[in-house]
C-alpha cells in the first residue's frame, strides 16, 4: 500500500484559498463596480 493521495487535500486546500481570496477581494470589487456605474451614469460626485 503507498502512502496517502494528497490530490483531495490540495484541491480542498485550493477551494478554501480561493474562498478566502474571494472574501477578502468582494469589498474592493463591489466599490470599484460600484464608482464605475456612478462615472457611467455621469454624476461628479461618486
Amino acid at each position: 500500500m503507498r502512502g496517502q493521495d494528497w490530490m483531495p487535500v490540495l484541491v480542498l486546500l485550493g477551494l478554501v484559498c480561493l474562498a478566502v481570496a474571494g472574501w477578502r477581494l468582494f469589498p474592493h470589487l463591489q466599490a470599484f463596480i460600484m464608482f464605475q456605474d456612478c462615472a457611467a451614469a455621469g454624476r461628479v460626485d461618486c
